[in-house]
């Protein structure tokens, strides 16, 4: 019993995963009237594992109940060695890495209710592509991609003079 749990516990949480994961950021604008612009850009550098890229985001709202969004990113990153993977076969000499990137534009409704706080809903398309690298010794992968992703963003902001906290998910 405890060897086919050790085997299902192997299968199901430690598959064949890419080394290289960023998500982006979701893009919540907190939009109080007609014609605000927002500019937001993001630069992520993580030493550990040399990730580097970041994100562009910008906002306008057309009316007082609409809104257009677009953000674009782009990330990379390797790692010669880590000290959280070790190989069966014997081999430490390995390479990871990866990249992406991504275009997202949106459109969408938000309200504003009792000055304070804003209800937001926007819908999304973004076209992406990434690729993933591992090279282990003689053995040699990439897997590589490009995708169109449509996703539904509804979001609750909390807004005063100097303050702004937002609760949003993505669907």
């Amino acid at each position: 019993l405890c060897t086919t749990l050790f085997i299902m516990y192997t299968v199901l949480f430690y598959s064949c995963s890419p080394n290289f994961y960023v998500p982006n950021q979701q893009h919540v604008p907190g939009f109080t009237s007609q014609g605000q612009t927002k500019l937001t850009a993001s630069l992520v550098l993580n030493p550990d594992k040399d990730v580097k890229g970041g994100d562009v985001q910008l906002a306008h709202s057309i009316t007082d109940r609409t809104a257009i969004l677009f953000n674009v990113n782009k990330y990379y990153g390797y790692n010669k060695s880590s000290r959280f993977i070790s190989f069966p076969f014997g081999s430490n000499n390995y390479d990871l890495g990866g990249s992406g990137h991504a275009f997202e534009a949106g459109y969408g409704y938000y309200k504003v209710h009792d000055r304070r706080i804003i209800a937001e809903v926007y819908g999304f398309v973004a076209l992406a592509s990434f690729c993933n690298n591992t090279h282990i010794g003689d053995l040699n992968g990439n897997f590589k991609g490009k995708f169109t992703r449509l996703a539904i963003q509804p979001s609750i902001t909390y807004k005063t003079k100097y303050f702004e906290a937002a609760v949003s998910s993505r669907i």
